[in-house]
C-alpha cells in the first residue's frame, strides 16, 4: 500500500503544476484588478465634484455681489474713490463676461457629476454582487495547491492524513457558479465609456478657465479712458474685490480633477477589456484537473484510515454492503 504521507505530497506537487499550466496566477491577478475597480466604483466621485462646485459658486457669488453694488468695487479712500460709480460700472461690464463663464462651468460640472454618478453606482452594485460569486469560485479553487501543500508540510504519518477532510476541497473544484458573475461583468463593458469624453472635456474647460482667469480678472480692473493714467496708482493698492477673486481662484487651482478623470478612464478601459475567457477557460480547465487530484487525495485519506485503524476501516466498509 502506498505511503499516505507521500501520496499527499504527490497530490500537492501535481496541483501546483496543473495550476501553473492552466494559468491560475493570471486569473488571480485579473480578479484582483476587478476587485480594485469595484472599490473605486463604490467610492464614486467622492467629494471632489462637490468641492469644485462649491468653489465655483463662491466665485460666482463674489462677482454677483459686486454687480449688485458697483460703487463698492473701488473701495474707500483709493485712487478711484472720487469716481467710484463710474469705475465700478466699467469693471462690472467686464466681470459680467467672467460671471457668465463661471455659470457655464457650474452647469457643466453639475451635469457631469450627474452623468458620472449613475453609471458608477450601477457598476459598483453589479460588480459587488458579481465579484462576491467570482471570488468564491476563483479564490476557493486557486487556494487548493497551497492548502494541500500546507497539509503535505504538516502531516507526519497516517494518523494525520486520516483526519483530512477533502469534502470542502472537492466542493471548491465545482466551477458551475462561474457563468452568472462573468455574464454580469461582461454586461458592464459599455457602462463607463460614454461618460469619459464628457468628464475629460469638463476638466479641460476648468483647466483653461483657471489658466486664463488671472489675466481676465486683472484686465477687468483696468482703469478705462480717459483716466487710464491712474492704473499704476490703483494697482499699488488693488481693489479688495480683485484680491478676493484672485484668492478664490487659488482655491480652485487646489482642486485637481486629474486623479478622478484618470480613475474613470482606467475603470472604463478595464471594463471594456473584460474577456470572460481570461477567467473561464483557465478556471474550468484547472477545476476539472483539480477534482481528479482531490479524488486521489481522498484515496490517500482512506488508505491512511485503513493503515491507522484496519479493523475500524474494514468494519466501516462492511456497513456499506
Amino acid at each position: 500500500m502506498p505511503n499516505p504521507t507521500e501520496m499527499v505530497k504527490k497530490v500537492a506537487d501535481e496541483l501546483k503544476e496543473k495550476a501553473n499550466e492552466a494559468g491560475m496566477d493570471k486569473v488571480d491577478g485579473f480578479v484582483d484588478e476587478l476587485e480594485a475597480i469595484k472599490e473605486k466604483a463604490k467610492a464614486g466621485a467622492g467629494d471632489i465634484m462637490d468641492k469644485l462646485k462649491e468653489s465655483l459658486e463662491q466665485f460666482k457669488k463674489k462677482i454677483a455681489d459686486a454687480l449688485n453694488d458697483p460703487a463698492s468695487i473701488a473701495g474707500s479712500g483709493g485712487a478711484m474713490a472720487a469716481c467710484a460709480s463710474w469705475y465700478g460700472g466699467a469693471v462690472c461690464a467686464q466681470l459680467k463676461n467672467l460671471s457668465s463663464e463661471v455659470e457655464d462651468l457650474v452647469s457643466i460640472m453639475t451635469s457631469q457629476a450627474t452623468a458620472v454618478a449613475g453609471p458608477m453606482k450601477e457598476v459598483g452594485e453589479v460588480m459587488g454582487s458579481a465579484m462576491s460569486g467570482l471570488n468564491k469560485t476563483v479564490k476557493g479553487l486557486s487556494s487548493l495547491p497551497k492548502q494541500v501543500q500546507d497539509l503535505a508540510d504538516t502531516v507526519k504519518g497516517a494518523d494525520d492524513v486520516a483526519k483530512v477532510d477533502t469534502k470542502p476541497m472537492d466542493k471548491a473544484c465545482d466551477v458551475s457558479g462561474l457563468d452568472e458573475p462573468l455574464g454580469a461583468l461582461a454586461g458592464l463593458k459599455d457602462k463607463m465609456g460614454p461618460v469619459i469624453s464628457g468628464i475629460q472635456e469638463a476638466a479641460q474647460k476648468l483647466a483653461s478657465f483657471i489658466t486664463d482667469a488671472p489675466d481676465k480678472i486683472r484686465n477687468a480692473f483696468n482703469v478705462p479712458q480717459p483716466l487710464c493714467f491712474l492704473q499704476s496708482v490703483l494697482m499699488s493698492n488693488a481693489p479688495p474685490l480683485m484680491k478676493e477673486l484672485m484668492d478664490k481662484l487659488e482655491l480652485l487651482k487646489n482642486i485637481d480633477l486629474t486623479p478622478f478623470v484618470e480613475k474613470i478612464g482606467q475603470m472604463a478601459k478595464t471594463l471594456a477589456d473584460i474577456n470572460v475567457d481570461t477567467v473561464k477557460a483557465p478556471v474550468t480547465k484547472f477545476g476539472s484537473e483539480a477534482k481528479e487530484k482531490i479524488a486521489s487525495l481522498e484515496k490517500a485519506v482512506q488508505a491512511a484510515k485503513l493503515a491507522s485503524n484496519p479493523a475500524g476501516a474494514l468494519g466501516g466498509m462492511g456497513k456499506m454492503f
